[in-house]
C-alpha cells in the first residue's frame, strides 16, 4: 500500500492542504481562503469555525482530486499534521465549547494596555529573558486573556483552556486538548530554559496554568481521527494526528534551517526571518522572538515585519484595479503584471519611500501607534513608482530585520526564501537590499506545507530524522549572489529608509491618543 501524509499550512489567508508521499514530493496541493476583520486597529479576529471549515473543505477536495489524477485512496493517508499562525487567543468552556465566534489572531494588539501594567509586577527585561517574547507585547495571548477579564468577567469567568490556532483544530479532529513547544512557547508564559510554563509569569496575571493545555513534542501522535472528523476530511477514523507545530518554525523546518547557523525567511502576508541555534538567543538589546523550534532541542530565534504580502495587496485593491481586471481577463498573475510595470520605475522609485507598518510596528519597543505611509509623493510620480516604492520598502524593512539576526551569531549557508513564487524583480529587490546570497526555487510556496509534512513523516517513522529535506532542497534551488553596484545604490535608498522611519516615529508620538476622531 501507497503511504502518504497529509499536511495543512494553516496561514492567515486560509488553510493550504497538501499530500505529501514518503520521500517529500507533493503530488497535490488545494488552497481555502479564511477572512479576516478588522472591526478596530489593533482588532484582527478571524472565527475558529472558518479555520475548521477551510481544513475540511481543502482535504476532501485534495482527496478527490488525488484519487483521480494519482489513485489515493482514504487508506492510504497514515497520518496527518497541521502547521498554524501563533498568538491566537481562542478561548474554551470546560465542554469545550467556544467561547467566542471571533478570535484574535497574531497581529492583534488588544493586550497592550493590560501588558503595561502586568510590567509594574513583572519587569519587562525579566519577562522577555524568561520567554524570548520579541514580538509586541500587546499580541501575546497572556495579555489578551488578561484582556478579556477586564472587559468581558463574564465570559471570562467561563474559561476553561486557550488554546492557539493549530491547537483548535488538532481539538476539532481528535477530541484531545495539547499543544507543542513551538506554540506554547508563543503564549507568553514558557519558560526557554525551562522548557515549561513558568507559575511565577502566571502567578503574576493571576492567571492559573490549567488554563493552557499540556506540551507534547511535535512529532508526537496527538491521537486519531474521531468518526465525525474523518467524515468532515474525507478520511478514516482512527488516522493518526500529529501534533504539529507553528508556521514559522513549519516553514523554517521546509526551508532546511534546522541545524546551527541556518536561516530563512517567509514572505507572507506578515513576513519574518529566522536563525536556527541550539541556544534561546534572549539579548533585550536587540530582541528577537525566540521560539523553541518544532526540531527537539533547538530554537528560532526571529525578527517579524507585520504588513508585507497584506501591504501590497491593499495597493493592487486601491491602487491598481486595472492589474486585477487585466490579470482576469488574459489568465496571469496581477502581482507579476504589477511587477511588470515597477520596472519602469527605478532603483528608489524616484525618490519615493513607503513604509509598510500599516499593521502596526514589527518591533516591541516601537510606538504601537506607528502606521505605514508613502513619503515624498509628488506629482511626477507614477503608478510604477509607487508599486515599486511598495515593493523596495518590505524589502527594506526586512533589511532592517535581517541586520538585527544576524548580530545574534555566524549564519551558515544562504538565506533561503519560502512564500509564493516570486518575480524577477522581487527576487532581485530582496537580493540587492539584503546583500546576501539568497536561495530560491519553484517550490519556494510549499515549504511551509513541506515543514509539516516532515513532522509527520519523523512522526510516524517514515524517516529517521529530517536530513532528507537537504537533498529535497538542493535539487530545485537556485543560488544568487548580489551584484555590488547595486547594493551601493540601495545602500543609499535604505539610509533615507531609516531616517523615513524615524520620522513615522516622531509623528505617532505628536498624536494625542485621549482624542478619537470620527469617520
Amino acid at each position: 500500500m501507497a503511504e502518504y501524509v497529509l499536511a495543512f499550512d494553516l496561514g492567515t489567508g486560509g488553510s493550504r492542504a497538501s499530500l505529501y508521499d514518503k520521500n517529500g514530493e507533493c503530488v497535490g496541493s488545494v488552497f481555502e481562503a479564511v477572512r479576516t476583520r478588522y472591526s478596530r486597529s489593533e482588532f484582527h479576529e478571524q472565527r475558529p469555525q472558518s479555520w475548521w471549515d477551510a481544513v475540511a473543505l481543502s482535504s476532501r477536495t485534495l482527496l478527490d482530486m488525488a484519487g483521480q489524477v494519482n489513485q489515493v485512496a482514504p487508506q492510504d493517508v497514515v497520518a496527518i499534521a497541521i502547521g498554524g499562525h501563533s498568538l491566537g487567543t481562542v478561548p474554551l468552556d470546560a465542554e469545550g465549547n467556544l467561547l467566542l465566534e471571533w478570535t484574535p489572531i497574531w497581529s492583534d494588539g488588544r493586550g497592550l494596555k493590560q501588558a503595561e501594567e502586568y510590567f509594574h509586577i513583572i519587569s519587562y527585561e525579566q519577562w522577555y529573558r524568561r520567554t524570548g517574547g520579541g514580538v509586541p507585547v500587546g499580541n501575546y495571548p497572556l495579555f489578551k486573556v488578561l484582556w478579556l477579564r477586564e472587559n468581558h468577567p463574564d465570559l471570562y469567568a467561563k474559561i476553561d483552556k486557550v488554546l492557539g490556532t493549530k491547537d483548535y483544530v488538532n481539538y476539532r479532529m481528535t477530541g484531545r486538548i495539547a499543544t507543542d513547544p513551538s506554540s506554547a512557547g508563543s503564549y507568553g508564559l514558557w519558560n526557554l530554559a525551562q522548557a515549561a510554563y513558568d507559575p511565577e509569569l502566571a502567578d503574576a496575571a493571576e492567571i492559573p496554568l490549567s488554563c493552557f493545555p499540556e506540551v507534547i513534542p511535535s512529532t508526537s501522535v496527538l491521537d486519531g481521527l474521531t468518526p465525525e472528523a474523518a467524515s468532515a476530511l474525507g478520511l478514516l477514523p482512527g488516522t493518526k494526528v500529529i501534533a504539529g507545530g507553528v508556521d514559522n518554525c513549519c516553514i523554517a523546518l521546509g526551508a532546511r534551517c534546522f541545524q546551527e547557523g541556518r536561516i530563512a525567511a517567509s514572505l507572507g502576508s506578515g513576513s519574518w526571518l529566522g536563525r536556527c541555534g541550539s541556544v534561546p538567543q534572549v539579548n533585550p538589546e536587540i530582541g528577537a522572538f525566540v521560539y523553541p523550534h518544532v526540531v527537539p532541542g533547538a530554537f528560532l530565534s526571529s525578527f517579524g515585519v507585520f504588513s508585507t504580502g497584506t501591504a501590497i495587496r491593499w495597493v493592487k485593491k486601491h491602487m491598481c484595479h486595472n492589474f486585477a481586471e487585466t490579470a482576469k481577463r488574459v489568465g496571469r498573475n496581477p502581482y507579476f503584471l504589477m511587477a511588470e510595470e515597477a520596472r519602469k520605475s527605478n532603483i528608489g522609485a524616484n525618490r519615493l519611500i513607503f513604509n509598510p507598518s500599516m499593521a502596526g510596528p514589527s518591533s516591541s519597543k516601537d510606538n504601537p501607534d506607528i502606521r505605514g505611509a508613502f513619503l515624498g509623493l509628488s506629482l511626477r510620480h507614477t503608478q510604477a513608482d509607487i508599486i515599486r516604492a511598495t515593493m523596495e520598502g518590505i524589502a527594506m524593512n526586512m533589511r532592517y530585520a535581517f541586520d538585527r539576526l544576524k548580530s545574534l551569531g555566524p549564519t551558515s549557508g544562504p538565506l533561503v526564501l519560502a512564500g509564493e513564487p516570486l518575480s524577477e524583480l522581487v527576487r532581485n529587490i530582496y537580493l540587492h537590499v539584503l546583500n546576501t546570497e539568497i536561495s530560491t526555487n519553484y517550490k519556494s510556496h510549499a515549504m511551509p506545507a513541506l515543514g509539516v509534512a516532515a513532522l509527520a513523516e519523523v512522526g510516524i517513522g517514515l524517516w529517521d530524522d529530517f536530513s532528507p529535506l537537504d537533498s529535497i532542497n538542493r535539487d530545485v534551488e537556485c543560488i544568487d549572489a548580489p551584484d555590488p553596484s547595486c547594493v551601493e545604490r540601495y545602500e543609499t535608498v535604505y539610509h533615507v529608509f531609516k531616517k523615513s522611519y524615524d520620522a513615522i516615529r516622531l509623528i505617532a508620538n505628536a498624536w494625542n491618543d485621549d482624542i478619537e476622531l470620527e469617520n
